[in-house]
């Protein structure tokens, strides 16, 4: 069954350092007491993943300390982490029912849609992806502004960071009341 696709794409610039930059720790240049001759590994640098173990290739026991200077940023972001957390369940249901409750002001008659997929991604940090894709194609619904689900998606998004998991989602639409999400560690987009 063909399908066609909307897309929307937003770039999003963040204050937030990632935890090298706000480490003890650190140097400069991409290094720190852990990794002095080299780069530190770009998981860690660019916050995906937590060096709160020590790693195999460090030199040292050192793993990550917030700086003083740091100290009350890294308590508003563990704040702002819960908050999405707590809402995460709450997002991931009204997402969807947003989407058909848009769909259905647009009189489409949602038996002849056999399934509208959304896919949002991140990171937040960097860009934010967000589609559409309409089954059959002849019911997508051009003009229909994506940008204004973009709210849930974000929220989704930022609770996922906030567990970390990777910051991508599917969810898949069926009708007007069933719907499922697909979460994969191992999606790439």
């Amino acid at each position: 069954m063909e399908s066609k696709r909307l897309l929307y794409m937003e770039r999003i610039t963040s204050k937030r350092l990632t935890q090298c930059f706000r480490c003890n720790h650190y140097l400069e240049k991409k290094r720190c007491k852990a990794f002095p001759e080299k780069n530190i590994p770009k998981g860690y640098l660019y916050g995906t993943v937590n060096h709160s173990l020590v790693l195999g290739n460090q030199k040292g026991n050192y793993t990550y300390e917030v700086n003083q200077k740091y100290r009350e940023q890294e308590e508003r972001y563990k704040a702002s982490d819960a908050v999405a957390v707590q809402e995460l369940e709450e997002n991931k249901k009204e997402l969807p029912r947003v989407i058909i409750e848009r769909i259905k002001k647009r009189q489409i008659d949602l038996r002849k849609l056999k399934k509208v997929v959304v896919s949002a991604s991140g990171p937040l940090r960097s860009k934010f992806d967000l589609s559409m894709e309409f089954y059959p194609a002849e019911m997508t619904i051009e003009n229909l502004a994506i940008s204004s689900f973009k709210y849930e998606s974000k929220s989704i998004l930022k609770g996922l960071e906030a567990l970390n998991k990777k910051s991508s989602f599917i969810l898949e639409i069926y009708g007007e009341k069933e719907w499922k999400y697909i979460f994969d560690e191992n999606f790439l987009w």
